[in-house]
């Protein structure tokens, strides 16, 4: 299907119906951009926060928090906001051009905000979140300290696995030496009186007049 913004909150969707190779008529659908609402109740960056749909042409189709800011108006173009921005805006504005998904921040309103753009394949449109960089410093910061005790956790268990593992090894080696001697013993003596038998007996001779 087609999928165009048609202006006063209207989005229109065209699927074209095909018989015998050609298009002979056609369903079109009229969405009214005032019951996206309900979609995005959850979306909660704070009251700075914006997330909009633009459509391939650049303009914004629906806009989740309409305000006085110029890039949150429908009809508005939010390349031509990006253009004259400072910051990573580039990347952002070819990431929009290459039909890519990611994210950069931006400065926009003397703030600097983290913009996160996703490409909708079936529409060829983008969804476009801009939270300010002032959220995740206030938001986030209660959780570093869980995170830096998560860390030192994991870092104590690798540590603890690590001596348990270099502990093991070295039993097994321990073990491994007390078995080697205990069969080399069984070899070199009698089972009955404990001495050594004929053939170590021979090689101790032997070795002593090597070395003496």
């Amino acid at each position: 299907p087609t999928y165009f913004y048609g202006g006063e909150g209207l989005i229109y969707i065209l699927e074209p119906i095909m018989e015998n190779g050609s298009v002979t008529k056609a369903v079109m659908v009229v969405c009214d951009t005032a019951g996206f609402d309900e979609l995005f109740l959850d979306f909660a960056f704070g009251s700075d926060s914006f997330l909009f749909l633009q459509d391939n042409n650049g303009q914004i189709v629906y806009s989740f928090q309409d305000n006085d800011v110029d890039y949150l108006q429908r009809d508005s173009n939010f390349m031509d906001i990006l253009e004259k921005s400072k910051g990573k805006s580039s990347s952002v504005i070819n990431g929009l051009k290459g039909q890519r998904s990611g994210y950069a921040i931006v400065k926009l309103d003397d703030s600097d905000r983290l913009i996160a753009y996703h490409y909708i394949k079936e529409t060829g449109w983008f969804m476009i979140i801009g939270v300010p960089d002032s959220y995740f410093a206030s938001e986030l910061k209660p959780f570093r300290h869980t995170v830096l005790l998560m860390m030192l956790s994991i870092l104590g268990c690798m540590l603890l696995y690590m001596v348990i593992v270099i502990y093991n090894y070295m039993l097994s080696r321990m073990s491994g030496k007390r078995k080697r001697e205990g069969l080399l013993h069984l070899a070199e003596t009698d089972q009955l009186t404990g001495l050594y038998n004929k053939v170590t007996t021979e090689r101790k001779i032997k070795e002593y007049f090597e070395e003496n």
